[in-house]
């Protein structure tokens, strides 16, 4: 059901990291001694007096330390620093395992100016089974608010799908919270994607990192429980 939790700190460009990386992996080397370079391509936007936006297409190259025996990577640029899940971790975990990275990070004196954590949930209604093999409708693994399109333009079937989106302020910073019916590309099957993005914009002081990112978890969690029908909730207690 959780299909990424992504935790990411951004920062006023660093250029040395690009050069000094081998300290920061000496420091993470024994939660992640995997490592791997990947060239990523990037689009920066600028606005001038011409009608339309001009941009220009930049590389950067990403260094990624892999955990062992899990699907858990933190990657460095010099804009950013993350990790990013692929299976469920506890909370303790997440914030644990940030802060190792924070304490590396510490050495480049980053300015930060952006903290998020984000939590991608995918519910596939045909894979749900509590007590038979019945498929359980949506009207059960939903709450109404979720299981229902917006504006009342049609009811939940296998052929209606729909991407919402809302970001509303939050103490501090704000949510963005994703949700809708969809088909993956050359799947059969719909599914349910919840996506929650919940961050803060401006300066942010390292030392707080730890306690944010449990208020930020919180208010995640309490998004999806708003989302969670009683079969959801009932397969999810049986679930071992």
């Amino acid at each position: 059901m959780l299909a990424t939790v992504v935790v990411q700190l951004r920062f006023h460009p660093i250029l040395k990291t690009g050069e000094h990386y081998a300290d920061f992996q000496e420091r993470l080397r024994p939660r992640f001694p995997g490592y791997e370079a990947l060239e990523t391509q990037m689009f920066e936007m600028s606005f001038g007096p011409q009608p339309s936006p001009a941009g220009v297409v930049r590389s950067e190259r990403v260094h990624r330390f892999l955990a062992v025996d899990e699907p858990t990577i933190a990657a460095l640029n010099t804009t950013s620093v993350s990790i990013e899940y692929a299976a469920h971790k506890e909370r303790a975990t997440i914030i644990e395992d940030f802060a190792l990275v924070l304490d590396a990070l510490r050495a480049y004196g980053p300015v930060p100016i952006r903290l998020g954590l984000r939590y991608v949930n995918i519910i596939e209604q045909h894979r749900l089974v509590v007590h038979s093999s019945d498929e359980i409708p949506w009207s059960e693994l939903l709450t109404p608010a979720f299981a229902t399109v917006p504006a009342g333009l049609a009811t939940i079937d296998s052929s209606t799908n729909y991407l919402a989106e809302v970001t509303a302020p939050r103490d501090p910073g704000k949510m963005t919270v994703k949700y809708g019916f969809l088909v993956a590309r050359g799947a059969k099957n719909q599914h349910f994607r919840l996506d929650t993005d919940r961050f803060v914009e401006g300066p942010v002081e390292i030392d707080a990192v730890p306690a944010l990112l449990e208020r930020f978890s919180d208010d995640i969690f309490q998004v999806f429980m708003m989302a969670a029908g009683p079969k959801l909730i009932e397969w999810m207690e049986a679930v071992p």
